[in-house]
């Protein structure tokens, strides 16, 4: 077997190339301690460029120069715009290839495991503003993975330095041959194993092949492996072949095997078991297995040991060379790194999933504004991120903690009158600390000591509720069952995420209740008012005919009117206040009353409304206003005159069934600014004719594919039904409207005036 460095960094640049779009691949690798260039690659546009780099080094004014001169990523996102930085740096480029323009360009050394700087990886791109920190990132993780393989490559370029040089030796003597052979087979089966191992991404699959791999290699009769567990408890998982001891619990304490290879760092071998007082801690064990004999390898990772691996032998003893033995460490230690690849994936993944989760979670107790649906939501979400047998939500109530939701409690949920004190209590603690607290039932040292718990609770974890600063309560999850399932630290920093969000969708929760409450408190006072607006009877006026109907909607929208007797005539004002709620209602009281007040003091309409908005200008606040008509109907003159500033056209329909709109001169609302002085028009009646006075919320009314009930509805409606009674015509345009919104909610109040001349 060999490895082609040229054809491993050409596969490396096609998946790059691939992955980043990039116009430009440049890679090379160097020695070490010289940095003298050995290989490079440079890919401009698909194309190959020869370069005269390789025996020679890099000068140091070029981008990859700076880069072997720093050690650190370099990274430009437009050359062009960045020049004064490449020249700040000392950096003059270089292009090599096609005369075309690189804007974008980052790149990252390639270090081996040892920190030495083996070589440059980078890629450009024509564009600018093509790469970014993420780009580097990539980079690293793809130099990661290139200096292992130039190291791999490197080592078994040595190996097959060793494996000619003991060729060459067993021409010198025969008697060496057989090692030789045998030190090749096993120098293949450790690349073959670590090419094996490095494919796979799944911890048990990985110590499982390694299992296997090592009886044929080193000719065992049985391996196990153990991973260490804290510092004092091993648990064995992996062996090959099969003998039922996965799982089982190994002790790491007062084990002078285990001390030694913490000591040394080496493996450590055992040629007979009955007699190496080393083995006197697992002796009774190794006997009942049938090993006699064992070489036991620890796993090393980042400087920490954190397994080991035995190789035993039921028969002839174990005697390994010392060249065996540093292969048993390397081989090791592609174990070691599989495994730590391996959990730092599952590692990966195990947050990528919970943070998903957590994200779906709190989209979900944030859906609801009930705070009893709030809390269940949040009991089910948490079971998700954190399996627990029970979970409760506990909240501050004076001096106590006070339950008020419950899930998976023996003899059901029901939580009322159940609650803690502060003092005392392990959930009181919490509060105090502000913080989340692990409880283990094995635990009875320090704060614990005399803090008393459920008999049945095997692990407890508290979470603090807080949101914007203020402690809501705490969130208990337990675990009860006697499994030997515990929670982990990774536990508890998920709960205290968890419970954050929980805090946050209960507290608004509870804000959206306080402001439903006192919305509706607002909307009763402000229809109490609107309703104290309006007159009690419509006045008898000599030869006409009246009739009103006045719809608040259920946010009270501002919409009033008033029929006033004026002697033998008749004053109609209808308005609008701008605005929904209480303000509006104390607004509409404001204009009605000053209206009213005008058009008893003035005979004419256009007077009445100059009058009213000069009072009212004064007191509307800003970006409110208020849209009046008040029309005076003379039923003995046969004479209507129109006032209006901003409210909409009345519609009359004559006799004989024509209908048209009223139009006031144009003029701005009341309240929106002074000294305007409003116009009016004169129309004549005729017997049996009809005035109908409305408010937006009746031409505004919409269904629910949003479209309007529009003014064109409104007039074909009265000119076919306007010989209707007023009452009647009102109630029939009323029916016709809802039955257009089609369920629709209807967010304006409607407001219909008909005057009818006898």
């Amino acid at each position: 077997a060999s490895y082609n460095l040229d054809l491993m960094l050409d596969e490396v640049r096609r998946e790059v190339v691939t992955l980043t779009d990039a116009s430009v691949f440049y890679l090379l690798v160097c020695e070490p301690e010289t940095r003298v260039v050995t290989h490079a690659i440079f890919v401009e546009g698909g194309d190959h460029i020869p370069l005269d780099m390789l025996g020679t080094t890099v000068h140091p004014s070029t981008m990859s120069g700076w880069i072997i001169t720093n050690r650190e990523p370099l990274l430009y996102q437009d050359l062009r715009a960045q020049r004064e930085d490449t020249l700040r740096r000392g950096i003059v480029p270089r292009p090599v290839g096609p005369a075309n323009e690189v804007r974008s360009w980052a790149g990252v050394p390639l270090m081996a495991r040892g920190g030495e700087l083996i070589g440059v990886l980078s890629v450009q791109d024509y564009r600018p503003y093509r790469y970014d920190s993420g780009t580097l990132d990539f980079l690293e993780q793809v130099g990661s993975h290139v200096s292992l393989g130039i190291q791999k490559m490197r080592l078994f370029e040595a190996a097959e330095a060793q494996v000619a040089e003991n060729a060459r030796l067993a021409q010198k003597a025969q008697a060496h041959a057989a090692a030789a052979e045998r030190q090749t087979t096993r120098i293949e089966l450790v690349q073959r194993i670590a090419s094996v191992l490095s494919a796979r991404l799944d911890q048990q699959e990985i110590l499982e092949i390694a299992s296997r791999e090592l009886v044929q290699l080193f000719w065992a009769d049985h391996t196990g492996t153990v991973l260490f567990v804290g510092e004092q408890t091993g648990v064995v998982v992996a062996e090959y072949p099969p003998t039922g001891s996965v799982g089982l619990p190994v002790s790491l304490v007062g084990n002078l095997m285990i001390d030694e290879i913490y000591a040394t760092r080496r493996p450590l071998m055992i040629t007979d078991i009955a007699r190496d007082p080393r083995a006197a801690f697992s002796r009774a064990t190794f006997r009942a297995m049938g090993i006699t004999s064992l070489v036991v390898v620890p796993l090393i990772s980042r400087d920490r040991i954190f397994g080991s691996i035995s190789l035993d032998s039921y028969n002839e003893p174990l005697i390994f060379s010392s060249e065996e033995l540093e292969l048993m460490m390397t081989v090791a230690t592609s174990i070691a790194a599989a495994v730590e690849n391996a959990q730092l994936f599952a590692a990966e993944q195990e947050q990528r999933r919970t943070a998903d989760t957590l994200r779906e979670m709190a989209r979900v107790i944030s859906s609801s504004f009930n705070p009893n649906e709030v809390l269940r939501l949040i009991l089910g979400e948490l079971h998700k991120v954190i399996p627990y047998d029970t979970a409760s939500i506990m909240l501050l109530d004076g001096d106590a903690l006070r339950m008020v939701a419950s899930r998976g409690r023996p003899g059901g949920d029901d939580v009322r009158g159940i609650s803690l004190p502060l003092g005392g209590s392990a959930a009181g603690e919490v509060v105090r600390r502000r913080e989340p607290l692990l409880w283990l039932a094995e635990r009875t040292d320090g704060a614990w000591a005399e803090i008393p718990t459920a008999v049945d609770i095997r692990a407890w974890i508290g979470a603090p509720l807080i949101a914007r600063g203020n402690m809501l309560g705490v969130l208990n999850i337990d675990l009860r069952s006697t499994g030997g399932a515990t929670f982990r630290e990774r536990d508890i920093e998920v709960a205290h995420t968890f419970a954050n969000h929980a805090a946050v969708a209960l507290e608004n929760a509870q804000l959206y209740q306080e402001s439903v409450a006192r919305i509706e408190q607002e909307l009763e006072i402000a229809r109490r008012i609107q309703a104290n607006l309006f007159p009690r009877e419509l006045p008898r006026v000599a030869g006409l005919t009246m009739a009103v109907r006045c719809l608040p909607a259920r946010e009270t929208g501002g919409d009033f009117y008033d029929v006033i007797a004026m002697g033998a005539r008749v004053g109609v004002i209808v308005g609008d206040v701008s605005g929904k709620s209480l303000p509006a209602a104390m607004l509409m009281a404001v204009a009605r009353s000053t209206s009213r007040s005008e058009a008893r003091n003035h005979e004419t309409p256009w007077v009445v409304l100059t009058e009213t908005n000069r009072w009212l200008v004064d007191d509307v606040p800003d970006n409110t206003f208020v849209a009046l008509s008040y029309a005076l109907v003379d039923p003995q003159q046969r004479r209507m005159t129109l006032a209006s500033g901003g409210q909409l056209s009345p519609l009359l329909r004559r006799a004989d069934g024509a209908t048209s709109f009223v139009h006031p001169p144009p003029a701005l609302p009341l309240g929106m600014l002074p000294d305007i002085v409003y116009g009016q028009v004169e129309i004549d009646l005729c017997p049996g004719d009809t005035l109908l006075f409305y408010t937006d919320g009746i031409v505004e009314a919409h269904n629910q594919s949003r479209a309007l009930f529009g003014f064109d509805r409104l007039e074909a409606l009265v000119a076919r039904w306007g010989h209707l009674p007023p009452d009647d015509l009102i109630a029939l345009v009323l029916v016709e409207v809802n039955r257009f919104a089609e369920g629709a909610p209807t967010h304006d109040d409607m407001t219909l005036v008909a005057v009818r001349l006898s």
